[in-house]
């Protein structure tokens, strides 16, 4: 998992992407439909978890590109390039200003507290909006597949009162785990 530099520069080139995405459209008076953009919902008969997250994030980059937010990098699909050269230099500001989120579906129970206590920002299942996802880790010794999404700085404190509330343990903040992609983020300076 991201074990060569063009999957690391992969990543950082995704995460920038959704923390400019979702800083754009984060509206905290609309938590339902702020971050859930009909342009970008999930393809659910993808034959994989890691596809459909893949695709959202594709999507993502394709539309910041025809808005002419982000440049094409060139290349087959990834060149190795420095988050500053493709103009996303300033999103760093308000990546450190949300969290990261973890949340592993195959643990979760479909209660809808986190549903209520985020006012639909995350769903009755504690599933962040699609527009914020970031990766999905197929899984990790003695844990459950994850997916890791970006939370806008309006949604931390309703999402931190959700992770406190859960249950199954299914929702936390990346930064306070021993993820092996909490490692990588710490050694590309992307999370703290």
């Amino acid at each position: 998992m991201y074990s060569t530099e063009l999957a690391r520069a992969n990543l950082r080139l995704v995460l920038l992407e959704a923390v400019l995405w979702a800083s754009t459209w984060a509206d905290a008076r609309e938590p339902v439909r702020s971050l859930r953009s009909a342009s970008l919902a999930p393809y659910i008969f993808n034959e994989s978890r890691h596809e459909t997250v893949h695709d959202v994030a594709l999507r993502r980059h394709l539309q910041l590109e025809a808005q002419g937010r982000v440049r094409r990098i060139g290349g087959r699909t990834d060149d190795l390039v420095d988050a500053s050269s493709i103009a996303l230099g300033h999103v760093r500001a308000m990546l450190e200003a949300g969290r990261l989120l973890v949340w592993e579906r195959d643990s979760t129970v479909d209660d809808g507290v986190g549903q209520t206590v985020t006012s639909g920002y995350l769903d009755e299942s504690d599933m962040p909006p699609w527009d914020t996802w970031v990766a999905y880790v197929d899984s990790e010794v003695g844990r459950c597949g994850y997916l890791v999404s970006w939370v806008p700085e309006p949604f931390v404190a309703p999402v931190a009162q959700a992770i406190k509330e859960n249950a199954y343990a299914a929702l936390y903040w990346l930064r306070e785990s021993k993820l092996l992609l909490a490692q990588i983020l710490r050694s590309e300076d992307l999370l703290t």
